[in-house]
């Protein structure tokens, strides 16, 4: 893939799918208070990843990310995975949406993309402010104030 936007985007498309399946692992195994808020922080992946589909379809044609660009955004979706209870499940979803907005935030800061591109990134980028948020005060409420809440160091 030799056009820096593409490559670009097709890494956050593939983030999004792999993070939508993460909210989707989470919720059939543990659901509970969150699971409004989590469906649709799933459904806001899933339709950012469609929507840079569309785009890198109709305006660059079909793209595809390399097997090890994808092995290293999967690899980040291992803890979501392999939580055992709802709480480890919750700080692993809040770390990898803590990447994700740090890389819609990088994505913006670069001369790769298109002015409709960029809208595309800053619209979920929006977004994923809201989930960090959301998830950051979720974290801190399941701790609970006898341990002081989760230490900024591990999020």
């Amino acid at each position: 893939m030799q056009d820096p936007e593409a490559t670009l985007l097709v890494e956050l498309r593939y983030f999004d799918q792999e993070l939508a399946e993460a909210y989707r692992s989470a919720l059939d195994r543990f659901g509970g208070r969150d699971n409004a808020e989590l469906r649709r922080f799933r459904a806001d992946h899933q339709r950012h990843a469609q929507r840079i589909d569309d785009y890198l379809f109709d305006a660059l044609g079909k793209q595809s990310l390399p097997a090890e660009a994808q092995a290293a955004v999967s690899e980040r979706m291992w803890p979501v995975r392999d939580a055992r209870d709802a709480e480890s499940a919750r700080l692993a979803l809040l770390a990898a949406e803590r990447y994700c907005l740090e890389t819609h935030q990088q994505a913006t800061r670069t001369a790769a993309l298109t002015p409709a591109a960029e809208v595309l990134v800053r619209e979920h980028l929006d977004e994923e402010q809201q989930h960090v948020r959301y998830l950051e005060q979720r974290v801190l409420v399941s701790a609970g104030p006898s341990s002081g809440g989760i230490p900024p160091e591990l999020w």
